[in-house]
């Protein structure tokens, strides 16, 4: 029974937590922290890789309950790894690919609390720590194997990572200036409840993310994606093209949907919000009207999941129309920013 560690956006605790009970039944949750889920899993470590909310995936090799404060820690640490054996997590990690006899490696380090050291100075001690206690030779970018320390206020993890790459890197093979992190799109596509054969419209579908992770969730879906903007459903035509997700595209203003009443079973969307993308006036002026065209177009019983964090403006669409109930309100962390995922039923 191996451990690891599943690392995700902050705020997704119980829709982690709920794909890993649905996915990998045999898993035992042993812990989780904010943006953490700690398990043991006997199955193939590959299928920990399938899992479409998770950021990265790590086999669990030292937890560190104790962590100084002071400078001091860092040979603490350094000796502390020097005495590890790192055998049986590069031994896991070699049956999803191959290694080589003497494979190299890097550090990563995230510190989070009040420290006298930093990040680079917790990834120098650790690198120390493994080569005494490997051997293996150090190449930042050119590495075999990464080795992670996450330090959390008086405490730490020792892991190896079995992803290549963060698992948010896919669907899609071009990226509007502004793009969703696919697995926080996964979550939404969970948190919608899917169902076969249902309709499911996003009318701001950007680069398609959204109903890219609904698609792959479960295929047996009808999808159409609107935007104003002909240069992002260009980019959505062109992800959905390499990825083969069969969705309907139309240029439309999502102010003025051109559905017929009653006909959509869910709405997916990120519509625009932050800095970068809009204005709290345009949202204002915007989000009125698009909300009220998504209650009009959507079935009773029917599911809104839109991302946003503009709070207050969905707030007063919900005070103006009580047939529009919250049955989830999850702020997360997300790039240094804090939006909300709601989601509203109709009531029949």
């Amino acid at each position: 029974m191996t451990e690891y560690y599943l690392s995700h956006v902050g705020g997704l605790e119980s829709v982690v937590r709920d794909e890993v009970a649905e996915r990998l039944p045999e898993a035992r949750v042993t812990g989780a922290e904010y943006g953490r889920l700690h398990l043991v899993f006997p199955g193939e470590p590959v299928r920990l890789l399938e899992l479409r909310t998770v950021e990265n995936v790590f086999v669990t090799v030292l937890a560190i309950p104790e962590v100084s404060p002071r400078v001091q820690w860092l040979d603490d640490v350094e000796g502390l790894l020097a005495r590890t054996d790192f055998g049986p997590a590069a031994a896991l990690l070699g049956r999803l690919r191959p290694l080589p006899p003497s494979p190299t490696f890097r550090v990563t380090a995230e510190r989070v609390g009040r420290h006298e050291f930093h990040s680079p100075d917790v990834a120098g001690a650790a690198g120390a720590g493994v080569v005494a206690s490997t051997g293996w030779g150090v190449d930042l970018k050119g590495f075999d194997i990464e080795v992670r320390v996450d330090v959390r206020q008086d405490q730490a993890l020792v892991g190896v990572r079995l992803s290549q790459r963060a698992l948010h890197k896919r669907s899609r093979v071009v990226h509007p200036r502004v793009t969703l992190n696919p697995t926080v799109a996964a979550a939404m596509a969970r948190l919608s409840l899917p169902e076969a054969g249902e309709l499911v419209v996003d009318p701001t579908v950007g680069g398609g993310t959204v109903l890219t992770e609904r698609y792959l969730h479960d295929p047996r879906v009808r999808l159409i994606g609107g935007d104003r903007f002909a240069e992002k459903l260009a980019m959505a035509r062109e992800n959905f093209t390499a990825l083969g997700v069969p969705a309907e595209l139309v240029q439309w203003d999502a102010s003025r949907l051109p559905l017929a009443d009653e006909t959509v079973d869910k709405f997916l969307l990120n519509p625009p919000w932050g800095r970068l993308v809009a204005s709290h006036t345009a949202n204002e002026r915007l989000y009125p009207w698009m909300l009220g065209h998504l209650r009009r177009c959507l079935r009773p019983g029917g599911r809104v999941v839109i991302l946003t964090s503009e709070r207050s403006l969905v707030r007063k669409f919900r005070e103006s129309c009580p047939d529009m109930r919250l049955v989830v309100h999850q702020r997360l962390s997300l790039g240094g920013l804090e939006p909300s995922l709601h989601v509203l039923v109709k009531e029949a």
